[in-house]
């Protein structure tokens, strides 16, 4: 956990910083967004879904030559519940009864937000497909992907 930590302070230093919101009992799906930076707000202006622009903007995805700008990240979370996979690995919903396990989903949206603070997000397409760029950040995020 603190070496996670560690990786996200180089980021916070150059004006990046992420936020934890425990998610509400009706959603407890844990979740990575974008959220602009100050700076950033200023430059495009208020959005609705500040996330699609930081897409749409190029600010948080490796393009062809280099990495976007990045920007603050969100991460939605609750401690109390955990993710039940199938024998394939693909997510099949959450679980009070695994609660114990509920870390494991913060640290993976953890990774997401240090990716998108920091430009490198990769995005589109199903994330349930190991081919598509959503694909490839899921691998990622879990220590599988490159």
């Amino acid at each position: 956990g603190s070496y996670l930590l560690e990786g996200l302070k180089p980021l916070s230093a150059r004006g990046k910083k992420v936020v934890l919101n425990e998610s509400p009992s009706w959603n407890p799906a844990p979740s990575a967004d974008a959220v602009f930076t100050d700076q950033q707000r200023r430059r495009y202006g208020e959005r609705e879904s500040e996330g699609e622009a930081a897409v749409e903007l190029g600010l948080i995805t490796k393009g062809r030559f280099c990495k976007g700008e990045g920007t603050n990240a969100t991460v939605n979370w609750s401690p109390s519940v955990g993710l039940m996979v199938d024998s394939e690995g693909r997510p099949q919903g959450y679980s009070a009864e695994l609660a114990d396990e509920a870390f494991v989903g913060l640290a993976h949206e953890l990774i997401h937000a240090k990716h998108i603070m920091s430009g490198d997000f990769k995005h589109g397409g199903d994330r349930l497909d190991p081919k598509s760029k959503s694909g490839k950040e899921e691998l990622r995020a879990t220590g599988l992907g490159k």
